[in-house]
C-alpha cells in the first residue's frame, strides 16, 4: 500500500491523514516518508523478499519523488529501448521513463501499478492507474493539497471528518453508478487507463488507453487463433512469475485457473511443492 500528500506550498504534516510515524497496520510494517511538500508513507509485509527501492524513490539533486505499488512485466523490453538494467527496481525505471518520455511513458508499461511522481520545484504531480484497474488509487483534491492512497477505505475514512457515505455509492451494489465515487464525497477513484496532473492551474485527467481501438482480425483461421491464444497466455503467465517470491496458485476447479495453474508450475520447476488454494466450506477437509 501506497499514500501520501503532496502540497504545492509549505510543508504538509507528516502524520497526515492519521498515517502513523511508525508502527503497523493490518500486519504491515509501515515507512514513513518525508521530503520538503511531500508527506507520505508505504507498507511492506517483512516476509516479503522486498525493501523500500522496490517501492520508493527520491532523487536529491532535482527532487523527483516516485511512489510505485505493483510490478511491471516487460522489464526486458524497456530496459532494451531505455538503456537501464533489466535488475532496476520498478521505482527507478519509472523515473528513468518519466525523465525521457514525461508522463506519456505510461503508454509503455505492460503491468498492474499504482503510480505517484512529485515533482516539488516544478510544483506539479501525477498518478498513474494501470489500464484494466488492476491496483486500486484514488485522490483528493484541494487548492494547494493532493492525497492519495491505494486503500480506497482507509483515506475515506480518514477524510470523511465524520460524514456518513454517499448514497450514490451506495446505490452500486444495486444498480449502475459512477464507477469513480467513493463512500466520501471528497475522494475520488482514479480511472483505469488514466491519469491525472496537479499543479497550480488545477486537475487535469488525462486517458491514454483505448481499448475500442482495437480491430478485429476477421480474417484470423480457427487454428491461428488458438494458436497466438496458447503463445499469449504461455507468455502472459511467464512475465508474472518472479523468482522472488515461492509461488502457489488460487484454484477454482474451472479451465481457466487449472491452465494458468499449470503454467506457472513449469515456471517455478526449481520448487519442490507448488500449493493450490481454493475456496471450500469449512467442514471440508484437504482430502475431500
Amino acid at each position: 500500500m501506497i499514500t501520501g500528500l503532496f502540497t504545492l506550498s509549505g510543508s504538509p504534516d507528516p502524520a497526515f491523514a492519521g498515517i502513523p510515524e511508525k508502527g503497523r497496520w493490518g500486519g504491515l510494517c509501515c515507512h514513513q516518508l518525508t521530503s520538503g511538500c511531500f508527506s507520505g508513507a508505504y507498507y511492506l509485509n517483512d516476509r516479503l523478499p522486498l525493501s523500500g527501492k522496490d517501492i520508493y524513490y527520491h532523487d536529491e539533486t532535482d527532487g523527483l519523488i516516485v511512489l510505485f505499488s505493483g510490478y511491471i512485466y516487460n522489464k526486458a523490453e524497456l530496459a532494451s529501448n531505455y538503456g537501464f538494467s533489466i535488475g532496476e527496481p520498478e521505482p527507478a525505471m519509472t523515473a528513468a521513463m518519466f525523465r525521457h518520455d514525461g508522463p506519456a511513458f505510461v503508454k509503455r508499461l505492460n503491468g498492474d501499478f499504482a503510480i505517484f511522481i512529485g515533482q516539488p520545484a516544478e510544483k506539479q504531480a501525477y498518478l498513474f492507474r494501470d489500464q484494466i484497474g488492476i491496483r486500486p488509487l484514488v485522490y483528493a483534491a484541494e487548492r494547494e493539497r493532493l492525497t492519495f492512497s491505494s486503500d480506497i477505505t482507509g483515506l475515506c475514512k480518514n477524510l470523511a471528518d465524520g460524514d456518513l457515505p454517499q448514497s450514490r455509492f451506495l446505490l452500486g451494489f444495486f444498480k449502475y453508478v459512477d464507477y469513480s465515487l467513493t463512500p466520501s464525497a471528497g475522494v475520488h477513484r482514479l480511472m483505469p487507463g488514466h491519469y491525472l496532473h496537479f499543479s497550480a492551474r488545477g486537475v487535469k485527467l488525462t486517458r491514454y488507453w483505448g481499448p475500442e481501438k482495437i480491430h478485429a482480425r476477421h480474417g484470423l483461421t480457427y487454428d491461428r487463433m488458438m494458436t497466438d491464444l496458447k503463445a499469449l497466455l504461455a507468455d502472459a503467465v511467464a512475465i508474472r512469475c518472479d523468482r522472488r517470491f515461492r509461488a502457489g496458485a488460487h484454484v477454482s476447479s474451472g479451465l481457466d485457473s487449472g491452465t494458468v495453474a499449470a503454467l506457472a508450475r513449469k515456471e517455478y520447476g526449481e520448487q519442490k511443492s507448488f500449493t493450490g488454494f481454493s475456496w471450500s466450506p469449512g467442514d471440508y477437509t484437504p482430502e475431500t
